[in-house]
């Protein structure tokens, strides 16, 4: 997988002075802000906090089985998910908004590219999209053809429901406070029950789902017209760099944009870069934004 062209990457960060103005109407701007799997949407709080600095309307949903049990989310399907991202969307449309953006993480950066074939969006914001976990476990297990073989064992109750792996250091993370809190969350979660920081265990039951969610991504991607920008790292240890590179060629979109950090880690949104990222997302929605009420005016 080739990455894309760099005069549509940046390895540039904006400095912490560098904010986007407010979009003229901010009021009737809302954006959606979607957690990824077994995350909770404490992990969007940065971003949201840049989105309501800038006069945005935000909604930051819970998805369907997340801030239970393990049990819990394993009952859901991704359609569900997809159906809770709906709508959030509906009730910014319901406050009035306009325009709308959804920004999601992991996971979510998945579904906010589904909801923009769903509902009219004004762009998206892809953080650390998932494709593939090619960075879990030996060169078999890791693998895109062991993964799809196994799928039939793991629709399977016996299987889903009982295999998972637990998260180990560094957790998607660079920023060494946070590693040491998630350790001593860890051993809160012991029991499988989720916390402020999520669920630690990933069981196989919901990972299917999510496969099967990137399959409809994965073949309607070249449909996806929404402006976007997609933002990962070059030190991701979930995913590889194969992943975004992958998501921003197969998405049809003519305005598209990549930004490529260091120095954090795959929970972009939480880490040492996560005052850039809520930047990068308020400079483009607020681009965006003002670049759709000049086209109406």
């Amino acid at each position: 997988m080739s990455l894309p062209n760099m005069s549509a990457a940046s390895a540039e960060l904006p400095s912490k002075t560098d904010t986007a103005s407010p979009a003229s109407g901010a009021e009737k701007v809302g954006v959606l802000l979607l957690h990824g799997l077994t995350g909770m949407p404490d992990e969007m709080r940065p971003v949201m906090r840049q989105m309501k600095r800038l006069g945005y309307k935000v909604e930051v949903p819970v998805l369907p089985g997340h801030g239970g049990t393990h049990k819990e989310l394993l009952a859901k399907t991704w359609q569900e998910w997809l159906e809770a991202s709906r709508q959030g969307a509906r009730k910014l449309r319901d406050q009035g908004c306009e325009q709308i953006f959804a920004a999601g993480l992991s996971m979510g950066a998945i579904l906010s590219a589904l909801l923009s074939l769903e509902e009219d969006l004004s762009g998206i914001v892809m953080l650390s999209p998932t494709l593939h976990y090619d960075m879990h476990g030996n060169a078999v297990t890791h693998s895109r053809a062991f993964q799809r073989a196994i799928r039939p064992l793991i629709l399977l109750d016996l299987f889903g429901h009982n295999l998972y792996w637990t998260e180990e250091a560094p957790y998607g993370l660079r920023d060494p406070r946070l590693q040491r809190q998630i350790t001593k969350a860890i051993e809160a979660a012991a029991s499988g029950e989720s916390n402020e920081f999520g669920l630690f265990r990933t069981y196989w039951g919901s990972l299917a789902q999510l496969w099967m969610m990137i399959d409809v991504f994965l073949k309607k991607a070249h449909t996806i017209t929404t402006p976007v920008m997609i933002i990962a790292s070059f030190e991701d240890t979930i995913v590889s760099i194969n992943n975004p590179a992958e998501a921003y060629n197969l998405i049809g979109s003519e305005d598209k944009t990549m930004h490529w950090l260091t120095g954090c880690d795959h929970v972009l949104t939480l880490d040492l870069c996560k005052d850039q990222v809520a930047q990068y997302t308020g400079q483009f929605v607020t681009r965006i934004a003002n670049v759709a009420k000049a086209a109406t005016a």
